[in-house]
């Protein structure tokens, strides 16, 4: 059947009017006022008709939306069930809290270290078997949540038990075992950190460099996390040590030092492909801008070019440098390698920050372009450096949980190995381990010159006052056929010119390797 087009309805329509008339002329003239009103009848009928059409569509179309929204909404919280929940103002937790028993923290070697225990009146206690040695990655359950205890409260405080299960424990007022966590940290190699650290403050990170597991995290001062209640009134009072209950790892903000001069080096590899054909002479101090840049002693290294310089870090070759780069292209890449960034890791931490513009002083550069100034980092995000230094460039995301099982040990979720991304090429790349490799083989590193193992690395010293004390820094690399990690390594307060840091990396990758 042929169908209608425009112009036939239009035809059909011009026709029906020409009828309508024809038929109206032919009427008396009562019948056309009758006419008239049924006519008039009808179109109102049609316009009431074509308004409750319009108020239908409408009240669809309200519905439609809020139903949409809604639909939205839960699976958006289904989605983030994990995070809503473990929001510490949801009420939710403490439900949970009261029919779940709060799963297990292992090592990834089958190490308890926090676990629940019922004390003599039945009240369920936390208690951390190792003490103060995984206090701030495991973190606290009491006065706040903190580290891991807060990052998978949600996955701690459920359960996989049969429903029927749980149902009659809950019949019984009898609680439920929660789920288990399984982190990436080694018992073994948490211990050779935490006891290289000894008595200083400051803090180690290791990570695996071809999973980006994270296999240590010490942080000093610490705290023991069984006895922290107690503690509290000291706390209250200022009878204890500041800051002890920060992770230093995440979230302690320190001036770089001479570990800066890896970005330094890399921004002016980047900016000067003839970067090896630069040289300078360094007689122990240069000035720029009224002020003095002196080298650690005022040592003098004579000749160098860019290997020569990282592996003395001779402060007045990269301020010289510094002096050389277009700052606007050096803060966008220092965006790329995560300086005001955030980190992909979900515990506390703090992002690390570089704040030259291309309206910087000249002081402000050479300051920077040395590790000193305004920028501060964290030990986490310089061993993340380390990580992709290692790895040809590209940058694995840091983990800290392997696997979530349930109380029959059923596997629930795991997690893996993961790139995040690339922040150089793998020439850039090649370049700064040769740097590198020239600190540990001759340099202010040297004193891993004797080790069977393949490394690599930065130190650094921040001044942090005017007596002459600083913060101590290795940032670097090892690996064996067997064993391949980075490592980040900050001690506080110790005199200038002390190695500590650096002799601290090299106790831990004897013991690892």
């Amino acid at each position: 059947m042929k169908r209608k087009t425009t112009e036939d309805r239009l035809i059909a329509e011009e026709l029906k009017r020409q009828k309508e008339k024809e038929h109206y002329k032919s009427l008396k003239m009562a019948d056309k006022k009758k006419y008239k009103e049924e006519l008039k009848r009808e179109r109102q009928l049609n316009k009431e008709k074509k308004k409750e059409n319009n108020e239908l569509r409408r009240t669809m179309a309200f519905f439609s939306v809020v139903f949409i929204i809604m639909i939205g909404y839960y699976c958006y919280d289904l989605y983030q069930a994990e995070s809503i929940v473990n929001n510490s103002y949801n009420k939710r937790l403490k439900a949970y809290s009261e029919k779940i028993i709060r799963g297990n923290i292992l090592t990834g070697d089958g190490k308890i270290i926090a676990t629940t225990e019922t004390d003599e009146n039945g009240e369920d206690v936390r208690k951390y078997p190792y003490n103060e040695m995984f206090a701030h990655v495991v973190g606290m359950n009491t006065r706040g949540k903190t580290g891991l205890e807060k990052a998978y409260d949600y996955n701690l405080l459920t359960t996989n038990l049969n429903p029927v299960l749980k149902a009659l424990n809950e019949f019984k007022e009898q609680k439920s075992p929660g789920n288990n966590i399984t982190t990436t940290l080694d018992y073994k190699i948490q211990k050779y950190c935490y006891d290289s650290l000894g008595n200083s403050d400051g803090a180690v990170v290791i990570i695996d460099n071809k999973t980006g597991a994270i296999v240590s995290m010490v942080s000093k001062p610490d705290y023991n996390p069984n006895k922290l209640d107690s503690m509290w009134d000291k706390i209250d009072k200022g009878k204890v040590k500041d800051g002890f209950l920060l992770n230093r790892a995440t979230q302690g903000m320190y001036t770089p030092g001479s570990t800066f001069k890896i970005f330094t080096s890399l921004e002016y590899i980047r900016q000067n492909p003839d970067y090896k054909d630069f040289t300078y002479k360094c007689t122990g101090t240069k000035v720029f801008a009224n002020y003095p840049i002196k080298c650690y002693d005022k040592t003098a290294h004579g000749n160098e070019d860019i290997e020569k310089a990282f592996a003395n870090s001779c402060n007045g070759f990269f301020a010289t440098l510094g002096t050389k780069l277009d700052i606007t292209d050096f803060s966008t890449d220092m965006t790329e390698c995560l300086f005001n960034s955030k980190l992909p890791i979900n515990i506390e931490y703090n992002k690390s920050k570089f704040s030259l513009t291309k309206d910087s002083s000249t002081f402000d550069i050479t300051q920077s372009s040395i590790g000193q100034g305004t920028t501060l980092v964290t030990p986490l995000h310089m061993a993340m450096i380390a990580n992709a230094i290692s790895n040809d460039g590209m940058m694995m995301k840091p983990y800290l949980v392997s696997k979530i099982t349930g109380c029959n040990d059923s596997l629930i979720d795991s997690f893996g190995p993961e790139k995040y991304k690339r922040i150089m090429t793998k020439e850039e790349s090649a370049t700064l381990k040769e740097l590198m490799s020239a600190v540990t083989d001759y340099g202010t590193g040297r004193i891993f010159k004797s080790a069977k193992y393949k490394t690599g690395g930065k130190t650094g010293t921040a001044q942090i006052d005017s007596n002459n004390n600083v913060n101590s820094w290795y940032v670097g690399y090892a690996s064996d056929d067997e064993h391949d990690y980075s490592i980040s390594v900050v001690i506080e307060n110790v005199p200038d010119g002390s190695v500590k840091a650096v002799e601290c990396a090299k106790k831990i990758f004897d013991n690892i390797f």
